[in-house]
């Protein structure tokens, strides 16, 4: 199938093809800047394509899920989605090439987390969790990518949706419906396979072919890691994340993540040598289960059941989270996410797994950084929110809080390739953080003070959107500030 012809979008290469789309890389010609494009090859798939689109663009404002710019159909008929392209390599291949340090394994596994909290407070399952669709942007934050399975409505095509065997529970191998639970075991798979360079059923030098796999995720508990600096603490966190049985595992994502980052603030392990950052790779080179003939390790994708997902129910108590974040945290800890209900509605099952095929592409793609949200326990019963700063305590204490004010985003020039942006706001806090990003969306990050310094060439107009968040995830900014701009 030949590239598509995009207005505004000039063809640079192939990147790679999937079960259901060939993936592209476009130069963008206003505003410049590089795409990945994703094209669909079957016009029946149409619908669940859209359906993609709209779920990452839905949770696009979230600091560490993917984003799509926008989507079309080409003039002869394809459809399409653009979104943003880093070449970095996604934490598939990273695990596979280097040992990942313990303390950024958990600050990953606590971001991805709350990626995954916030698609289930809006109804939706991922339902494809793995390291290969943990993409790494500019500034080293992780991204969740590929919603193409994703769900919280009966499939619009047929009855099955593609989800890759490694990293998926038992009960959906089985045939039953996937849950928020079953995200969760995914979250541990994850995690395990960050930890160790595999996934948890592999074995080295073993039948680690699909049929293998599937009976060993089903038949036996999730192994202990066996690497020497994990603590652990960690090791249980992650055996019940994997549990069996869903009842058993943590019943949301929030929960798994405060559990990590339990973890991450005490600290119970030597401390890590620096990583450099990765090298970037081809895309093709991102996954075996994406792009590559099946082989002999058992990472392929197995055909699973529909999924129905209930309404969330409405945001009830909220608690404050540590605002003191571990001494090698990057961002500080910032706003939580809202309770969300962990049950599905079981629905008639489906047709156990059985069809096995390639999957698609895992897109290299980023949206603003910023830190996980993560939130108190599960409805009607708060989970232990940890030693909180008394300051927030104080501050939120008596009543409720004025939200802050759009932040006013001014700047200036204190060096030849240096732009300050400085930003002022109503109802300020101490315990205040801040996420910004360039309008062009270029660039982003955090900050714990109202000032960021951006490199920008003299001559370069250069434009900062900013949002405020609240340590206890009270009355923060729904939306960016309008830009400020330099030049």
């Amino acid at each position: 199938m030949s590239p598509p012809e995009l207005p505004g979008l000039t063809l640079v290469r192939f990147l790679g093809s999937g079960g259901f789309a060939e993936v592209y890389l476009y130069r963008q010609a206003e505003p410049k800047r590089d795409v990945a494009v994703k094209v669909l090859k079957d016009a029946a798939l149409a619908a669940r394509f859209a359906e993609e689109a709209d779920a990452m663009a839905e949770l696009g404002d979230h600091p560490n899920i993917a984003q799509v710019f926008f989507t079309g159909v080409s003039a002869d008929g394809r459809s399409y989605l653009v979104m943003p392209y880093y070449p970095r390599a996604n934490f598939a291949e990273r695990a596979r090439t280097e040992r990942i340090p313990v303390t950024e394994v958990l600050r990953v596994g606590v971001r991805i987390a709350g990626a995954v909290q916030a698609a289930h407070e809006v109804g939706i399952l991922h339902r494809d969790i793995k390291p290969a669709n943990v993409l790494v942007d500019r500034l080293g934050e992780p991204r969740l990518a590929d919603f193409g399975i994703a769900g919280r409505t009966p499939p619009s095509v047929d009855g099955g949706v593609l989800m890759s065997v490694p990293w998926s529970p038992p009960e959906v191998l089985r045939g039953a419906a996937s849950s928020f639970q079953s995200d969760v075991y995914s979250l541990g798979a994850t995690v395990w396979h960050l930890l160790t360079g595999r996934s948890p059923f592999e074995v080295p030098d073993g039948d680690n072919g699909v049929d293998a796999l599937a009976d060993r995720i089903q038949q036996t508990a999730a192994p202990r890691t066996g690497r020497a600096d994990v603590p652990g603490e960690l090791e249980e966190v992650l055996l019940r994340a994997m549990a069996p049985e869903p009842g058993a595992r943590y019943a949301s994502a929030r929960e798994f993540a405060r559990a990590l980052r339990a973890i991450e603030q005490r600290g119970g392990f030597p401390e890590q040598t620096t990583v450099l950052p990765p090298q970037p790779v081809r895309v093709e080179a991102a996954e075996e289960t994406r792009l590559r003939p099946v082989k002999p390790n058992g990472l392929t994708r197995v055909i699973a059941p529909p999924t129905y997902v209930d309404p969330p129910p409405p945001k009830t108590n909220r608690s404050a989270l540590d605002a003191t974040p571990p001494p090698w945290s990057t961002p500080p800890a910032v706003a939580e996410i809202p309770i969300v209900a962990s049950d599905t509605v079981n629905r008639p099952r489906s047709r156990p797994w059985a069809a096995i095929t390639l999957g698609g592409l895992a897109l290299a793609a980023a949206v603003v950084t910023g830190v996980v949200l993560l939130s108190e326990g599960e409805a009607g019963r708060p989970a232990d929110p940890g030693p909180v700063d008394p300051g927030v305590r104080e501050q939120n204490a008596g009543g409720p809080v004025a939200p802050p004010g759009k932040p006013a985003v001014t700047a200036a020039r204190v060096d030849p390739g240096i732009l300050r942006f400085t930003w002022t706001y109503s109802a300020q806090f101490a315990t205040d953080s801040f996420a910004w990003r360039t309008s062009d969306l270029s660039r982003s990050g955090t900050a714990t003070a109202p000032t960021v310094d951006i490199p920008a060439p003299a001559g370069s107009l250069v434009c900062l959107e900013v949002k405020v968040v609240r340590a206890d995830g009270s009355s923060a900014s729904a939306s960016f500030s309008p830009p400020g701009c330099g030049s």
